[in-house]
């Protein structure tokens, strides 16, 4: 879990975040940071399925008729929920993240779910 973690906070670190400022942008990171560090315990292996099960959607979301960031973020806010209250808040988070900063979506959710899986 902490390998995912990891690798999210580096993509989340590389992504082009230009349409911020800086404080903007630093703040989003570190949000983001903080809220994958505490998602799942190491034991809790619902919170693990239902990370992944959102990664599966995420992935069909980029592969749809349009590869628009606007038609992105609808799917995925649209389709992408889960019952697990932890995991549903960090991606509603993930999501808003991405849509201030208006970046590659379709980059990030496919870079999420290679992750993942």
């Amino acid at each position: 879990m902490r390998l995912l973690a990891s690798s999210i906070l580096f993509i989340l670190a590389i992504a082009n975040v230009s349409a911020l400022s800086s404080k903007d942008a630093q703040q989003c990171q570190t949000s983001a940071k903080n809220s994958v560090q505490t998602l799942c315990l190491p034991a809790d292996i619902d919170c693990a399925l239902a990370l992944k099960s959102v990664a599966n959607c995420l992935k069909l979301c980029t592969q749809g008729p349009s590869q628009s960031d606007s038609y992105i973020l609808n799917c995925a806010k649209t389709n992408c929920t889960t019952s697990n209250l932890s995991v549903q808040s960090w991606v509603s988070k993930f999501i808003s993240c991405l849509h201030l900063g208006k970046l590659s979506l379709s980059f990030l959710l496919l870079a999420l779910f290679a992750i993942v899986f």
